[in-house]
């Protein structure tokens, strides 16, 4: 056959769009398809760099067949196929027998587009960079720190539309399928696997490479991954990404970009030098914390050096890391898009075991660990049954659609933590983690992010001895196993010698996993996470020990990776100078068997004319001594009603009575004992002791006893507010006596015993005096009625315009005594003279305003001897007349209608002396006038 030079049509069939049989006839894309070759002839150059790898006994055989070449292509050199150049193209129709316009005849009816301009621009990715030396395992010991970096690899024919020119490139193909043919056939009969890839060239639109650092944070926090990053950005649709590339949980640390080397295509060498690697070295740095909240990244560069194009690349130490290797392109018009230029990531991890690990529990380094921080000590009362007061409060306090809280609730307060029933979580934004002893029944979330108690029983009555600590490193941080901190306890009673043995308690699990939580605002706190661990202590002490206070240390070890641990770590954390009040109250119940007055020594002058006042208390005998050297005896004031001998009424149980004042008398309620509830009690390391609950009861006074023996006897002292002139003496009043701890740190609820109650406790009455005056004419005495005081009120008087009428049940008598020496001249004695009853006087009145001359709230008993009347006693007994004279007042109690005459002298005993007055010398005159 004859050669043929002309154009060949390719002969189509038109079709129409989606099928329309109405619409326009379109010529099939697939036949415009043009990448620099001839149309109609086969794509010899495509044929040569295909491989036929068929595996016959490890063999392979490369086909050496060719296709059919009727035609050869003319005039292609003529024209190149490059990318970023602008081509124009035409489409000329010919008949069947292969007529038609010629290349240049020009067309004979005008159209709207007869030519296309088309700018041809790269769509191909580059495909993944090539480390030729990177580790099939990462040592975290002794990681990889140098890698090299080699442009990927261009096929066909894509590397023939580049700078390369289609011709050289070609022959690069070549030259790389022969490479690769020898390199299998020379390993045909070893254990390495064959290079199956297809044939390419280094790329030489591949100018760099931009490297992006991940770290591993925690299982489903994807918040801050990149693929995250770029939907908030609207860089990307989250509906467009895969599943498994939405969900990273790797976040994204800095993006980096290193440069290859600038190569001469034109040169001879330009092809080889696309091949030279770019050298990567890496430095592992110790970083306990990536600061991911902080909005400005400057603390990126300043760590990492992000913003450097060349040196060395900075990675953390203690974390899962994913390096990222992005090729990039030329930059401005050569790629059609920005996708386009980014080629194919290739990603691989890298780990490398920290060095320095020192200061996990504090935030700054240098900073000492203050327990009291991080460690504390509860205890829970038992919610309180409801009632209707109960309810009555919450309505007062604006609560009423609220119950109030419970010791869940309680504790999470104490813990800033939020209740939801029996369980315990975080606050939104912050991850924690919890673990307890094996003496609290309890369920842990499966992330260990909250923590559900059993019962309530297993918070109260018992210790909860909680360390809440921080661990100050990223989620991103791995350097622990799973067991992260294991938990020790010692204790022992403060007044033992020794301490117990180290007993582990438990451990706190660091689980892998992120809850939903911890990722609501405000947070995520990424930068810390806090740890709960609970334990519970019994304060109850052993069957035959009075209690004591309990001293409590806790040592916390850090659990590093086997095989992996640092170089520099603390010490085990060791918690100490805890002590815990006493809660168990005393087991002891008082019992009285006895009950008396103790008086201060009686005193006179030396003429025995005067004594001086003596001090009353009450005491009482109780059947045993406190059994606990740190306990004693107290007593609290339950109630007071006014002796009813004394009032002119008795007062009848439950019935409001009358006195003669119009004040009713009603038997009182009997306070509860005011001890605070307590419902939490928190104790922290070096807390000093208090004193509570210790002033809600008064402590008896116990007397001196031999050494070696232990105390029955105690003074009751006066209720509070009270003197021993305080008219509410001439009452009763109720008391409850208790065991309480006073030696020793207590509790408030667990400061007192068992109550015994006592009614009818009448303490000694105020000391009754009297004042006399020697006049001229005669002695006056006076001395006050014994007047009962209710509510700070005085039942016994009745006010009638100006004159208070008295309803007195009392009787004063009037002793008068003369002074003599005995016979031996050792002593004085005295000797009655003559005794007198003291009716109530009745006071002057003021001329001007008609009032009483005396205060209406004492009423004074009077008596008075004349003259002539006082010598006659003297003659009688054969006194000098001048005898120094003194006076003593006793009031008696009533026992019949008018009592007895003379009850001191003919009848003393027949009636009861309620109070005296000391002896009191009677003034001696003034002049010589008034004897």
């Amino acid at each position: 056959m004859r050669e043929f030079s002309g154009d060949l049509g390719i002969s189509i069939t038109p079709v129409q769009l989606n099928g329309d049989k109405a619409g326009d006839f379109w010529l099939p894309m697939y036949f415009t398809q043009w990448f620099g070759q001839s149309l109609v002839t086969p794509d010899a150059r495509g044929h040569d760099l295909q491989i036929e790898a068929n595996r016959d006994h490890d063999e392979v055989r490369y086909s050496p067949h060719q296709p059919r070449r009727l035609y050869n292509p003319i005039n292609l050199e003529n024209i190149s196929l490059v990318y970023g150049r602008n081509y124009e193209f035409r489409v000329r129709l010919a008949d069947l027998s292969g007529g038609g316009p010629g290349r240049e005849d020009e067309p004979v009816y005008s159209a709207p587009a007869p030519t296309a301009i088309c700018n041809f621009k790269r769509y191909i990715r580059p495909k993944p960079i090539e480390i030729p030396n990177l580790a099939k395992f990462n040592d975290p010991t002794a990681p990889q720190d140098h890698y090299q970096i080699i442009r990927p690899r261009l096929g066909y024919p894509a590397l023939l539309f580049t700078e390369l020119g289609a011709e050289r490139a070609y022959e690069l193909l070549l030259q790389d399928r022969a490479e690769v043919r020898a390199y299998n056939e020379a390993h045909q009969n070893e254990e390495v696997p064959n290079i199956n890839r297809e044939y390419g060239w280094f790329d030489p639109d591949v100018v760099a490479v931009e490297i992006t650092v991940e770290v591993k944070s925690l299982n489903m926090d994807n918040l801050e991954s990149s693929a995250a990053r770029r939907i908030r950005k609207g860089a990307e649709d989250a509906y467009t990404l895969s599943p498994a590339k939405n969900k990273s949980n790797f976040i994204e640390l800095y993006t980096t970009v290193r440069r290859f080397n600038d190569v001469d295509l034109t040169s001879s060498q330009g092809p080889r030098q696309l091949g030279v690697p770019l050298e990567l070295d890496i430095d592992y740095i110790d970083v306990p914390v990536l600061r991911f909240n902080q909005t400005d990244d400057g603390w990126i560069n300043d760590i990492f050096r992000a913003d450097a194009t060349e040196g060395r690349l900075r990675l953390p130490t203690a974390r899962d890391i994913r390096i990222t290797i992005t090729p990039l392109g030329k930059e401005g018009d050569y790629f059609g898009a920005e996708w386009a230029r980014r080629g194919i990531p290739l990603s691989f991890d890298v780990r490398a075991v920290s060095q320095n690990e020192r200061n996990l529990l504090v935030r700054n380094p240098g900073e000492n660990l203050n327990p009291a921080d991080i460690w504390r000590c509860i205890y829970l009362q038992s919610d309180a049954y409801p009632t209707s007061n109960q309810t009555e409060q919450q309505k007062a306090t604006g609560k009423a659609e609220q119950s109030p809280g419970d010791m869940v609730q309680r504790l999470a307060k104490a813990l800033d933590l939020d209740a939801k029933g029996m369980s315990l979580v975080a606050r939104p934004g912050h991850r924690a983690i919890f673990a307890a002893a094996s003496g609290i029944r309890n369920t842990l979330a499966p992330d260990n992010s909250s923590i559900t108690f059993a019962t309530k029983s297993d918070l109260a009555e018992h210790w909860l001895s909680v360390l809440s600590f921080t661990l100050h490193r990223d989620w991103t941080w791995d350097a622990l196993q799973l067991e992260a901190f294991e938990i020790e306890r010692r204790q022992k009673n403060t007044r033992a010698a020794n301490w117990g043995q180290w007993q582990r308690v438990g451990h706190i699990h660091l689980s892998n996993t992120i809850n939903i939580n911890a990722l609501e605002d405000p947070g995520p706190e990424r930068e810390f996470t806090l740890l709960y661990f609970i334990d519970a202590v019994e304060p109850k002490p052993r069957r035959g020990q009075f209690p004591d206070t309990l001293d409590l240390e806790y040592r916390i070890t850090p659990a590093f990776k086997v095989g992996q641990e640092p170089g520099n770590v603390d010490s085990p954390i060791l918690l100490e100078n805890m002590t815990l009040p006493v809660t168990t109250p005393p087991l002891q119940i008082p019992k009285i068997i006895s009950a008396g007055i103790a008086l201060s020594p009686y005193k006179r002058n030396e003429v025995y004319s005067e004594t001086e006042p003596r001090q009353r208390n009450l005491w009482i005998e109780f059947e045993h001594p406190v059994e606990n050297p740190d306990d004693t005896y107290f007593a609290r004031l339950l109630a007071y009603a006014p002796d009813p001998v004394l009032t002119h009424r008795y007062i009848e149980d439950n019935k409001p009575v009358l006195l003669p004042s119009g004040i009713p008398v009603i038997i009182p309620d009997e306070p509860a004992l005011p001890v605070d509830p307590e419902w939490i009690r928190m104790i922290s390391p070096d807390q000093a002791q208090d004193s509570a609950g210790l002033g809600i009861m008064q402590e008896m006074i116990p007397a001196e006893v031999p050494s070696g023996e232990r105390p029955r006897h105690y003074l009751l002292p006066l209720p509070p507010g009270l003197t021993a002139s305080s008219r509410e003496l001439f009452g009763f009043f109720v008391y409850e006596f208790r065991v309480g701890h006073k030696n020793i740190w207590s509790t408030a609820r667990g400061r007192f015993g068992a109550e015994l109650r006592v009614t009818g406790v009448q303490h000694p009455a105020p000391e009754l005096s009297c004042t006399t005056s020697l006049g001229k004419l005669k002695m006056d005495v006076f001395a006050p009625f014994a007047v009962p005081v209710h509510k700070g009120r005085l039942p016994n008087v009745i006010r009638k315009g100006n004159t208070n009428v008295w309803f007195l049940k009392t009787r004063i008598w009037c002793l008068l005594y003369a002074q003599a020496v005995q016979a031996d001249g050792l002593d004085h004695r005295n000797i009655l003279l003559d005794e007198k009853p003291m009716p109530l006087h009745s006071p002057g009145q003021n001329p001007l305003t008609g009032a009483s001359m005396f205060d209406p709230k004492d009423p004074l008993g009077h008596a008075s001897w004349n003259r002539i009347e006082i010598m006659g006693l003297l003659r009688r007994w054969g006194l000098p007349l001048d005898a120094p004279l003194s006076v003593m007042v006793v009031e008696m109690l009533p026992t019949k209608d008018g009592g007895f005459d003379r009850p001191l002298s003919v009848n003393l005993g027949k009636e009861r002396i309620l109070r005296t007055s000391p002896l009191t010398a009677v003034p001696e005159v003034c002049c010589e006038e008034c004897r």
